[in-house]
């Protein structure tokens, strides 16, 4: 099983293409590298229209929102944040929830990475899971993580083995 990354980032209040073409570009260097991307924003799409993606949405549209993207992280080897330096609500709960449950964060924010914005997302994440572009990002996971998580497997799986014994 490869490693499944789910891709976090704002999309409320910019334009569906310039969302559409950073997350295309996500998924496309993910499954380059022999890894799994899971994006919540794939089912959105249909809902965007032309104009500027709304920040607003409907009480009940939100509660379904946030169950599914809890159900995708809970599922995720690796949480990719690819617009770090412009952190929206969602984004900055998908962080923390990955980290609540263990789940490590990796982040594309070149602002953030040269000094130039610092903030509580700079200190949560830490200096060395974030990174000036995309292409870096994804090459350290799959240096880090790859082989961690499934050594991490391997290990748990071995101990369930001599538990059933």
């Amino acid at each position: 099983m490869s490693l499944r990354i789910y891709i976090s980032g704002c999309f409320a209040g910019r334009l569906p293409n310039d969302v559409k073409s950073e997350r295309e570009r996500a998924r496309n260097l993910i499954r380059k590298n022999g890894m799994h991307e899971i994006d919540p924003a794939a089912a959105e799409q249909t809902i965007w229209g032309r104009r500027k993606i709304s920040k607003k949405m409907s009480r009940s549209f939100m509660t379904i929102m946030v169950k599914n993207d809890k159900y995708l992280i809970r599922r995720s080897d690796v949480l990719l944040v690819i617009t770090g330096d412009i952190i929206s609500d969602g984004t900055y709960k998908e962080v923390d929830y990955a980290q609540r449950i263990e789940i490590p964060v990796v982040m594309v924010a070149p602002k953030r990475h040269s000094g130039e914005l610092m903030g509580w997302t700079n200190i949560l994440v830490g200096k060395s899971n974030i990174f000036p572009t995309m292409e870096k990002a994804v090459s350290f996971i799959k240096r880090k993580y790859v082989k961690a998580i499934a050594q991490h497997k391997k290990a748990f799986n071995q101990a369930v083995r001599k538990r059933k014994k």
